[in-house]
């Protein structure tokens, strides 16, 4: 199962340089510091429309936002692998 992963938004930031400011500036209206403080201490998660601002704004992939749950991934593994054996 995938989940949104907090530190995405963070590296995105860092790697341009940009303070939280300015990173809040970048995506428009409706969008402060405060939010973007939130969304990379995991306080908050940013909706669709949200990512899709940061993603046209700054050329990222989509799929950087998410990172599989392995806790999920290896239950479902241990379940497949029980239906084998039986």
């Amino acid at each position: 199962m995938k989940k949104f992963n907090p530190n995405s938004i963070r590296i995105i930031r860092k790697t341009k340089g940009m303070t939280l400011e300015a990173f809040a500036i970048s995506l428009g209206d409706g969008v402060s510091r405060q939010v973007i403080h939130q969304w990379e201490h995991g306080d908050q998660v940013p909706s669709v429309p949200s990512l899709l601002r940061i993603v046209n704004a700054h050329n990222v992939p989509f799929e950087i936002f998410f990172e599989y749950d392995d806790f999920q991934n290896d239950q479902v593994e241990e379940v497949s692998c029980a239906e084998r054996e039986q």
